[in-house]
């Protein structure tokens, strides 16, 4: 004889996470811009320790909220920057550049843009060659990703910079070798340090054929 069991038990049990529907919530919130909802602030803060793969859906609401200037949007910048700097692509880049101008993210922005660098190294120098010194010198705080440690030798010509820079030796490829040349005819180096940063010959025959050629030009 056949009994018949109730339909659930047909079904698989189904458990939805605690932290699943606060991500709901937040996305809810960021796509409805509800930027002044009091729970935002916490839920970003939890977002941003997520895995990138888990948090790559929220981009394009965090970019509509980084480009906003309204003011509820704008006390949210910091936390939404610790959400995208592992992410990639020019709008993030480019957002998180813009974000370097805010006095009261550019901690925040500078860290999500050391992050985009150490995967597109060519980055830093927004930061590094910024236009407000306070910016340069959160950049040169630390130092630079690995990828991007050749333009730390650029900064020497900043005189906000360049004690710091001087401190941890910077690099020198081949297309640093003009301008060292050019610091230690203008006594910012010493012939010493001069010598080391050109102790790579490979990249010192690098840059003199590509002069020679230039002059042949």
């Amino acid at each position: 004889m056949n009994v018949l069991r109730p339909a659930v038990a047909y079904f698989p049990k189904f458990s939805v996470s605690w932290c699943a529907v606060r991500d709901l919530q937040c996305y809810r919130l960021l796509l409805e811009k509800r930027w002044d909802d009091p729970a935002l602030p916490e839920m970003l803060d939890e977002l941003g320790k997520r895995t990138s793969r888990q948090r790559a859906p929220f981009f394009g609401s965090l970019l509509d909220l980084l480009w906003s200037d309204k003011p509820e949007a704008k006390a949210l910048r910091s936390r939404a920057l610790a959400c995208i700097g592992d992410g990639d692509g020019h709008m993030l880049a480019e957002a998180v550049v813009s974000s370097l101008a805010d006095a009261d993210a550019r901690v925040a922005a500078v860290s999500a843009l050391r992050q985009i660098a150490a995967r597109q190294p060519p980055r830093w120098v927004h930061a590094l060659f910024h236009s407000d010194a306070d910016v340069r010198r959160l950049a040169v705080a630390e130092a630079a990703p690995d990828a991007a440690k050749s333009f730390e030798l650029f900064a020497l010509a900043d005189p906000e910079l360049r004690e710091q820079v001087l401190a941890r030796t910077p690099t020198c490829g081949a297309e640093g070798i003009g301008a060292v040349l050019d610091f230690v005819t203008e006594k910012v180096i010493d012939a010493a340090l001069a010598r080391k940063l050109l102790s790579n010959h490979e990249a010192t025959l690098t840059w003199l054929t590509g002069s020679r050629r230039r002059a042949i030009a």
